[in-house]
């Protein structure tokens, strides 16, 4: 009997009509036939959801929620359930001119991402 494995993700633009999620995300899980979970669904419980999955996912800029993200990260060890961060881009380290450091977009995430 095949055991589907499944992730559970927390991203603020976890569709397939965002590329980012799209290309980093859902579709090389579906070609693995790993099972992606919104971890950001309307009603249900992180510790519902954390249950559903066998891996926690958090991308990129993601734990600036740092209530959340705590909890996740409680519930997660709680469960034994490893969590990785996704990210593809070096944010601590944007050029001086870069418009994202010009207007601080990530300095408030900086934080939060480097404790994940």
């Amino acid at each position: 009997m095949d055991m589907e494995i499944g992730v559970v993700c927390f991203s603020f633009s976890l569709s397939a009509h965002e590329p980012m999620a799209y290309v980093r995300l859902i579709a090389p899980f579906r070609h693995l036939g790993v099972r992606v979970i919104n971890g950001l669904q309307n009603g249900v419980d992180i510790e519902e959801l954390i249950d559903q999955g066998d891996i926690v996912i958090l991308q990129r800029e993601f734990p600036v929620r740092l209530d959340m993200y705590l909890r996740i990260m409680e519930s997660a060890q709680r469960k034994g359930k490893p969590v990785l961060l996704e990210i593809d881009d070096l944010l601590f380290f944007l050029p001086e001119d870069h418009p994202d450091r010009r207007n601080h977009y990530y300095a408030p995430a900086l934080l939060p991402m480097l404790q994940a």
